[in-house]
């Protein structure tokens, strides 16, 4: 086959301090090459160097298109480049397309900059071009902003303004963490489409099950070096060094539930914060938004209990009513019929006043916990305003510490702002901050959803250990069905606000007794 892209001792530091170390590979076309790796491995900055955007000191002894010798790129040439020569989709669609403009516009603005075709000829470009990513609908979405968009949609529209252009080459960083298994299957499907028409693919992902699917070639990264390279079947199942074993080790769908992920994962110091059991109970709850025609039931005659020590999973596509079952849990989404109550007692449409003196019985960690975070505090003031002031009006710093220690990060990080933190290192934080009212419950919306592998187990460890520890209970939800298998007692699946299947999850992963549910399997890589 054809080679698009040659790359042969790329080398990227910043300031002096190297991050990419004599990085060598081939692309052809029609070839999906997997770049793999820990947080920090430098597989980001080495695909974005690949587009002039890594923000560091870029040498190579070759890095070469067919028709271009990259090294030897003005700025202004790299404007040409990308997305005529090289095509870029991120994993944060909403971050990535400008809120403020049609999708029209934004595909516009790429085949005005990488063509010459008239206005009339780039509408029905960009119609065509969302109708190839298979968004229905096109002429409706070319005059929609991003916000109107569901998180597949958005990601379809991205991808268009990629491929506007027609690169040969196409580098997808993560584009399909934030999405759940049936929107996810269908952007591996395109992706798989357009290499199938001769583009060449490198893929960034911390899903390996994903790669499995997807992948031709996988090349491993560690400290900023390639530390192992191969056709897919051959990495994924004969792994030669121990960072592609740890890697595959973290995946949670490959233990049981109960057993830990990474064997040196810290075990947690004991406390003595002991709790009573605790029980949330949902009984036949419905919830609706909107008045009228425009009325939209998100829940209908649901029911379900998280208790002291153990886990339900919560799995559904988007808008299957996962997050409004999680504020109603929480007492933040009023219901229109039916009953939640907190240890017997009722919990929603009562006055808040009335939940204040037990809101802190139920604790809660988000999918973005940078977003989560006031930027201005740092780490210790973030957690210390969750734990409230003692008698003299301060919080207490042995707790704050007390907390840090529980979610294994140093008490030395109390000083530190969030932004200098690690994305694992914040997910902890968001944890610590969760416990700080010493709730007997955890309402956890994708709480690993961006993380990588390693970092994720590490997470799910800790979450294991703190609910041995302290008795914990959770509401978990997840898009990851190895992770709702790992860490689950007993799994719901959502759709259009009813629950289709509910049971222990050898019953429900092993043996599906609803279609839809058969359908989510079959959507779900598979390592």
């Amino acid at each position: 086959m054809n080679t698009v892209l040659t790359v042969d001792g790329l080398s990227v530091d910043f300031g002096g301090r190297p991050v990419v170390h004599d990085v060598s590979f081939s692309l052809a076309a029609g070839e999906c090459l997997a770049v793999v790796g820990e947080s920090g491995a430098g597989k980001s900055v080495l695909v974005r160097s690949l587009l002039g955007l890594s923000g560091g000191t870029v040498a190579a002894r070759k890095m070469a298109t067919p028709r271009e010798d990259l090294t030897q790129v003005s700025e202004r040439r790299w404007r040409r480049i990308r997305g005529s020569q090289v095509g870029l989709i991120l994993q944060d669609a909403l971050g990535s397309l400008d809120p403020l403009r049609t999708v029209g516009r934004e595909i516009d603005e790429a085949l005005r900059l990488q063509t010459r075709l008239s206005a009339r000829e780039r509408r029905e470009r960009a119609e065509s071009l969302l109708e190839s990513v298979g968004l229905p609908e096109p002429k409706l979405r070319l005059r929609q902003r991003s916000g109107q968009l569901s998180g597949g949609q958005r990601q379809r529209a991205l991808i268009a303004t990629a491929i506007a252009a027609d690169p040969p080459i196409l580098i997808a960083d993560e584009p399909t963490t934030a999405l759940d298994v049936s929107t996810q299957a269908r952007i591996l499907a395109l992706l798989q489409d357009l290499t199938a028409r001769g583009t060449g693919l490198i893929l960034v992902s911390h899903d390996l099950a994903v790669v499995r699917t997807i992948a031709d070639r996988v090349m491993v990264m560690d400290g900023g070096r390639v530390v192992e390279s191969g056709f897919a079947d051959d990495v994924l199942d004969h792994p030669r060094t121990d960072i592609t074993r740890t890697l595959l080790a973290s995946v949670p769908s490959s233990k049981p539930r109960g057993e830990r992920l990474l064997s040196h994962s810290p075990q947690p110091l004991p406390v003595q914060r002991q709790r009573t059991a605790a029980e949330l109970r949902a009984t036949q709850i419905s919830v609706s938004f909107g008045r009228g025609t425009r009325r939209f039931t998100a829940l209908s005659d649901v029911s379900c209990r998280v208790a002291s020590g153990r886990t339900l999973g919560i799995v559904g596509e988007s808008g299957s009513g996962k997050t409004t079952l999680a504020r109603a849990f929480l007492g933040l989404a009023p219901i229109d019929s039916g009953s939640v109550t907190l240890d017997g007692g009722a919990w929603a449409n009562i006055p808040e006043r009335a939940r204040r003196a037990r809101r802190r019985s139920v604790g809660y960690v988000t999918q973005d916990s940078f977003a989560s975070f006031d930027p201005r505090w740092t780490v210790g003031r973030i957690i210390a305003d969750a734990v409230g002031r003692d008698e003299g009006g301060t919080a207490p710093k042995s707790r704050v510490a007390e907390l840090l220690t529980q979610v294994q990060l140093d008490n030395a990080l109390a000083n530190r702002s969030p932004a200098t933190l690690s994305g694992g290192q914040r997910q902890r934080v968001a944890i610590a901050r969760a416990l700080a009212g010493d709730p007997g419950l955890l309402v956890l919306d994708e709480p690993v959803s961006a993380l990588d592998v390693t970092v994720q187990a590490q997470i799910l460890d800790l979450l294991d250990d703190l609910q041995r520890v302290k008795g914990l209970g959770y509401l978990l939800i997840s898009h990851d069905m190895g992770v709702i298998q790992h860490m689950s007692d007993e799994i719901i699946v959502l759709r259009n606000g009813r629950i289709v299947e509910q049971g222990e999850p050898d019953a429900v992963l092993s043996r599906p007794s609803d279609p839809y549910t058969r359908a989510l399997l079959a959507d779900t890589p598979q390592l």
